[in-house]
């Protein structure tokens, strides 16, 4: 369970870095701070909760970018 401020800025962090292409859902989340963080958080999630993300092995461009990102 996460209940930390500090988890939901780190959980936003690895969002924006693992879905690039939404990762201004997660913006509010990190330039929050105290209660405003909290309800950013669950805002987010309830938005991530309504999304289709389609998985990355189906979008080649995205896992292209992403094989050349770690190099």
């Amino acid at each position: 369970m996460v209940g930390f401020r500090s988890d939901y800025y780190a959980l936003a962090k690895l969002f924006q870095s693992l879905v690039p292409e939404y990762a201004l859902l997660a913006k509010t989340v990190i330039s929050s701070e105290g209660s405003d963080r909290n309800f950013a958080f669950f805002e987010l999630c309830d938005k991530v909760e309504n999304l289709i993300v389609t998985p990355l092995f189906q979008r080649p461009q995205l896992l292209q970018a992403s094989a050349s990102s770690l190099s």
